[in-house]
């Protein structure tokens, strides 16, 4: 066997393993391998060689880390033919439960704007705005949308170790709605 052809079996079997396509040709030359990452596409297929694999996910579903409001949410995605698909990001299971998120009080489902309004974080606000994300706060479990457009936005008021109360921000992904009513906090 030449050596082009012991290597296009190699990779046709550690692609095959990583779940990728391969293929076999008679006589060609093998195309290079493809670059696995999130959004990749794989490498050119050769004639007889492997095609390249590695777009983000293979199998049923994918975990794509953490979101929502101070990352406090695991993203959960599908995976349709080898690209990642319909992410959502639920609210934690233990967000409307004592001791959870919000420590010894449960965290609302239901807010309105934040009252002193203001921004979840300098990333999001405009220069010399408010940013409300570890400012200190009063009313444990309390949540509010924060001033950035379409109320996709909010902040909860909750306990930290050391027993003060911040507020925790970050993107909202229908963990609460919004009542309308202005809510200290």
């Amino acid at each position: 066997m030449k050596h082009s052809a012991v290597i296009g079996v190699f990779l046709g079997a550690v692609l095959s393993a990583c779940g990728a396509t391969t293929s076999s040709g008679t006589g060609g030359k093998g195309g290079a391998a493809g670059q696995g990452g999130n959004a990749g596409g794989g490498g050119a297929p050769g004639t007889g060689g492997a095609s390249g694999g590695g777009n983000g996910c293979s199998g049923g579903a994918s975990g794509a880390g953490s979101c929502g409001i101070d990352s406090l949410g695991q993203e959960s995605c599908a995976c349709q033919n080898g690209k990642v698909v319909n992410c959502a990001c639920p609210r934690p299971a233990t967000w409307t439960a004592l001791g959870g998120e919000c420590g010894d009080a449960a965290c609302a489902t239901e807010g309105g704007p934040c009252s002193p309004q203001g921004y979840a974080s300098s990333a999001t606000a405009p220069k010399g705005g408010a940013v409300l994300d570890g400012q200190p706060c009063v009313m444990n479990g309390n949540v509010c949308f924060t001033a950035e457009a379409g109320a996709s936005y909010g902040c909860v008021c909750a306990s930290t170790p050391s027993g003060d109360f911040v507020m925790r921000c970050g993107p909202v992904n229908g963990w609460f709605t919004d009542n309308g009513t202005p809510t200290t906090y």
